[in-house]
């Protein structure tokens, strides 16, 4: 990420249609874990109405999206 970009953002972002649903996914290998600031994340885009993935395989994905 470059200097001006929040720390803490996913990954990978998915906005959902109809109402543009804003899903993050963090992808982390086995044994990694979330940053404070991913962490914070996560909890702010959950009180708004938004979905957050913590990905270690893509079953992770799956069984949220599909």
């Amino acid at each position: 990420m470059g200097k001006y970009a929040m720390k803490g953002v996913p990954d990978i972002i998915i906005l959902i249609p109809p109402k543009g649903t804003f899903v993050g996914v963090e992808c982390k290998q086995k044994g990694k874990y979330l940053s404070k600031e991913q962490k914070e994340f996560q909890k702010r885009l959950e009180k708004i109405g938004g979905v957050y993935i913590l990905c270690r395989d893509l079953k992770d994905i799956q069984e949220i999206l599909w």
